[in-house]
């Protein structure tokens, strides 16, 4: 009545239980799952990590994880080099210098007002103060001047010059432009 349900599936493991006793010899030797199972396929009595790992929690050993041994790399690029890397150092500072001079090193007392720039609305200022500069040449078509601005379409500048002055490029140029 209070028993556990009982987990689906076979009830016996055949191949786990005849390579019990060889998985807790390999493991008194210090070996991972991963290398358990490696040295047990070896030997023709194949067990994935899966079961390796839980006929160890069922003997009570805990889990070593460490992966295959690393392998060189089979990028034809890297072909007859050495890719691995060495090991880090520890950086010692005390080694550098105090004070490092450098011409560049006054920029970085302009990145709080670069990073505080509207870059968004300095483009829309100077495509306005561009759009009347290029509305007073009378030579240009609104249609250029859409181009000259970097829009795919006339529609787009008006709706935009709309919003910067409330007048159609149209009426700017009639009212602004002094009539030669």
């Amino acid at each position: 009545m209070f028993a556990p349900p009982a987990k689906p599936g076979p009830k016996s493991a055949p191949a786990k239980d005849r390579a019990r006793a060889r998985v807790v010899e390999l493991r008194r030797q210090g070996l991972s799952v991963y290398e358990i199972s490696s040295r047990l396929r070896a030997e023709a009595t194949p067990l994935n990590r899966t079961g390796v790992g839980q006929i160890l929690a069922e003997e009570g050993f805990g889990r070593l994880l460490r992966g295959p041994a690393p392998t060189a790399s089979t990028s034809p690029a890297t072909a007859g080099r050495d890719t691995r890397l060495p090991r880090a150092s520890v950086i010692d500072l005390a080694a550098f210098p105090a004070r490092a001079d450098t011409s560049l090193a006054g920029l970085l007392l302009m990145i709080p007002d670069l990073v505080a720039l509207d870059l968004p609305a300095l483009v829309a200022a100077t495509r306005a103060a561009l759009a009347k500069h290029y509305l007073d040449d009378e030579s240009l078509s609104v249609s250029e001047i859409a181009w000259l601005l970097g829009y795919r379409e006339v529609s787009s500048l008006t709706h935009a010059f709309k919003r910067w002055t409330g007048r159609t490029p149209r009426q700017f140029r009639a009212l602004e432009v002094a009539p030669a």
